[in-house]
């Protein structure tokens, strides 16, 4: 009977015992399978899982909507592939890499340094861009370069490639540099707590720092901490027919992607629709309007309310009909003064060549002698061409109304162009107009400038 007792038992020890090594067995298995996920197998799960950080750039969510350039670019490739898309969010680029390496996601979709310690566990993808960290502090602060940290508090999140590059100055200059690591911050929260002057310093990178400053502008990040560095998504060694996708899906589409940068698009959503500014300060240009202004006779505040209703002060914003920049120009009129694509997008080639179409205009509108006058009339033919403004003009001359002026009287004829009797009439030269649009844009400018006069006496 004992013995018998014994058998039963040490048999229900094997089959523990084996069952146990069966089940070890299976979950090696899977996390070998997670190790080797390829292409072959993200197509068969259907299920493309992506890892990331929260930011302007890559991944944010506006409700129930899901934003950024890096997650509008992953979108396109899954639905190229046919998959579903599937984020993972980590907490810094630290976690990110063993999140890839561990089997845990697909691809890093953000800017992962091309480190040679990162090039060494990772493949990177074509997607390739370059970039270099700058100093983020108020525009009262007076740090010239890196020695100027030394016994200074610099804010940023563990494990970032700005805390790698702030911890490595610290060795060179002695230790001297206070590293405060805030975790629950992301870059773009970081630089408004500077421009807020919560906090007194951070890093960023270049174009992170540019893009902020259409929105938080109070900040001056004109001083280099770094070389230039490259960065690009990343995906694990063993996932070569993933990155061959990745690569011959991007290529064909590279300068397309490049262009959507440029735009921004959604970022308003993420930054909000208010800038944080200075008292008296209008926006993130106004030495460039003070500087070009006088060229044109013009006050500088109507100048910046120009740019307020064109672009809301984005020098990166492209609109559906191909206007570039903070004055919305047209590429082929930026071509005529000398600014050719290369450039446009720049904030004060984009005002230079804007205030020599302006001194154009004006030459247009001479006969009317008074420059109050004039300036609406300018602004008219700024937002829909000169043309109509002509045949206006040309319809209240002949209706007894004065063309010199423009509201109630060459205004009210512009409105007046969208009906038969007056597009047909035998002083119109350039047809039919609704001029709805144009005559709300002069009224427009003209209220914000009086808002604008009042917050920069």
């Amino acid at each position: 009977m004992l013995n018998a007792l014994k058998r039963n038992i040490l048999f229900i020890c094997l089959v523990l015992l084996c069952f146990s090594a069966c089940q070890q067995a299976k979950n090696n298995d899977n996390e070998q399978q997670l190790l080797l996920n390829d292409l072959p197998q993200i197509l068969e799960q259907k299920e493309l899982c992506v890892i990331t950080l929260e930011s302007s750039l890559s991944y944010f969510t506006d409700g129930d909507n899901v934003m950024g350039y890096e997650y509008t670019l992953c979108s396109d490739y899954t639905e190229s592939l046919g998959v579903d898309l599937r984020f993972i969010v980590a907490r810094n680029l630290e976690e990110m890499r063993q999140l890839l390496l561990s089997g845990k996601g697909d691809i890093i979709v953000y800017r992962m340094p091309m480190s040679k310690e990162n090039k060494e566990l990772m493949a990177f993808a074509n997607n390739v861009q370059k970039t270099s960290p700058v100093l983020i502090q108020s525009l009262n602060d007076t740090i010239t370069d890196a020695t100027g940290l030394v016994g200074r508090q610099v804010y940023t999140r563990k494990y970032s490639r700005y805390w790698h590059l702030l911890n490595n100055l610290n060795e060179e200059l002695g230790g001297e540099i206070d590293i405060v690591e805030v975790d629950s911050l992301n870059i773009d929260q970081l630089i408004r707590k500077v421009a807020e002057g919560t906090y007194s310093l951070t890093v960023a990178d270049y174009e992170v720092a540019m893009l902020n400053r259409m929105f938080v502008p109070n900040f001056n990040s004109s001083v280099s901490l770094g070389l230039e560095q490259e960065y690009a998504w990343a995906v694990r060694k063993t996932s070569s027919e993933l990155l061959n996708s990745i690569n011959s899906w991007y290529e064909p589409r590279r300068l397309y992607y490049e262009k959507l940068k440029n735009r921004n698009h959604n970022l308003k959503k993420y930054f909000g629709e208010s800038s944080f500014q200075k008292v008296g300060q209008i926006s993130p240009f106004d030495s460039l309007f003070q500087i070009y202004a006088p060229q044109i006779g013009w006050d500088w505040r109507l100048l910046a309310a120009l740019s307020y209703h064109e672009s809301r002060f984005n020098p990166q914003i492209i609109s559906y009909a191909g206007a570039v920049g903070l004055m919305q120009l047209m590429p082929r009129t930026a071509e005529r003064f000398g600014v050719d694509s290369t450039m446009i997008f720049e904030p004060e080639y984009n005002i230079s060549a804007s205030v020599q179409y302006i001194k154009r205009l004006d030459g247009y509108f001479r006969k009317v002698k008074d420059e109050q006058e004039r300036k609406k009339f300018i602004l008219a033919s700024y937002n829909s061409g000169p043309a109509h403004i002509f045949d206006a003009r040309a319809l209240a001359e002949k209706y007894g109304k004065n063309p010199d002026i423009w509201f109630n009287s060459v205004e009210n004829y512009l409105l007046l162009k969208n009906q038969t009797e007056y597009y047909n009439d035998s002083v119109c030269k350039f047809g039919y107009f609704r001029g709805n649009h144009t005559a709300r844009y002069v009224r427009n400018v003209f209220d914000t400038y009086q808002v604008y006069c009042g917050i920069n006496k």
